[in-house]
């Protein structure tokens, strides 16, 4: 009989994203859309929560802001294995 020996690795997604408009100034003529852009390695499912109210399962949401402010945006991904990483910015 033969024995070997099976090595199973699971890797943890890292959750990352950046805002690709700069500066991020509001406009009255403008719609106010905020590009956020996924950045993160090894997602599969991507949970964002908006400190403005708004939620999104897309992996790179474009988010209305109408008031000035700063505002915590949080971003969760999960691997094909169900392992989850958090990034707040």
């Amino acid at each position: 009989s033969v024995r070997k020996r099976l090595v199973i690795k699971l890797v943890k997604p890292e959750a990352n994203f950046i805002i690709t408009e700069e500066p991020y100034l509001l406009s009255p003529e403008s719609d106010n859309l905020i590009n956020f852009e996924d950045a993160s390695i090894n997602a599969v499912t991507w949970r964002w929560q908006f400190e403005n109210g708004y939620t999104s399962i897309n992996r790179n949401p474009v988010i209305p802001f109408d008031e000035e402010g700063a505002f915590e945006v949080r971003l969760i991904v999960t691997n094909q294995s169900g392992c989850t990483d958090t990034i707040s910015k």
